[in-house]
């Protein structure tokens, strides 16, 4: 049995109070079920993070040799997920986007304020997505549609402590998705000036082959990946010089 309390956004203010506090003698199956809907099958712990508020421009990667394309200029995008087909869903300040993946049109959906990250859209109902809240310092997981003014609060057991540290790690940017995974890899060069310059890359590995750098930033931190298991896409977000 899954515990939810349905909240209403009112104005700016999202009131999560206990929804965040509450218990459930099931939560493990509860956090268990939303990884699989997001077709994750791990969420690895002591990763590289890119960060709760990092943004920046979204970026898409094909799949295949041909460089990212950006899909937005103006920056101040963040947290990246493939939504519907040929859409890409991103936080812009408190605010869902949609953002078509030709031609990079952009508009607005909903209010998400709270929201620190956007985990990815349920592969069983595209118009639902599971996003990730800090409420007073104290981290919560909650179900949105596209549209309206709700959330629904998923509660979890505090006492269950391998659902705290998977919760924990979905802070961070590491995802199994069966045999492939999406992680960050710090990388470096020398500068011009002699001193060394480190930023982060996006990775992606399938299975036993040789892991793929896919966002090649050259000085620039790329971070948030998200892959759409379909296409094989990666979406991520690229810092500003």
């Amino acid at each position: 049995m899954k515990t939810t309390l349905r909240l209403t956004v009112i104005g700016a203010v999202i009131v999560l109070g206990a929804a965040l506090q509450s218990q459930h003698a099931h939560a493990q199956s509860v956090l268990s079920r939303l990884l699989s809907s997001l077709g994750i099958t791990d969420v690895p712990g002591q990763v590289r993070s890119g960060g709760e508020t990092a943004s920046g421009d979204v970026m898409l990667w094909g799949g295949g040799a041909e460089p990212a394309q950006p899909l937005t200029t103006a920056g101040g995008y963040r947290s990246p997920v493939f939504g519907r087909k040929g859409e890409a869903l991103a936080l812009k300040g408190d605010t869902l986007v949609s953002i078509a993946l030709a031609g990079g049109a952009m508009r607005e959906l909903r209010a998400l304020p709270g929201a620190i990250k956007l985990l990815g859209v349920n592969k069983d109902n595209p118009d639902e997505l599971y996003v990730l809240l800090k409420h007073n310092g104290v981290l919560g997981l909650a179900a949105a549609t596209r549209g309206g003014n709700t959330l629904t609060a998923l509660s979890l057991d505090a006492a269950t402590h391998k659902d705290q540290a998977q919760l924990a790690a979905l802070q961070d940017d590491a995802r199994d998705y069966g045999t492939t995974r999406l992680f960050l890899t710090t990388q470096s060069k020398r500068g011009i000036t002699g001193r060394s310059v480190e930023w982060t890359d996006v990775f992606v590995s399938r299975g036993n082959a040789a892991a793929q750098n896919v966002s090649r930033c050259d000085g620039r931190n790329c971070v948030q990946p998200a892959l759409d298991l379909v296409t094989g896409q990666v979406l991520y977000l690229r810092h500003a010089p």
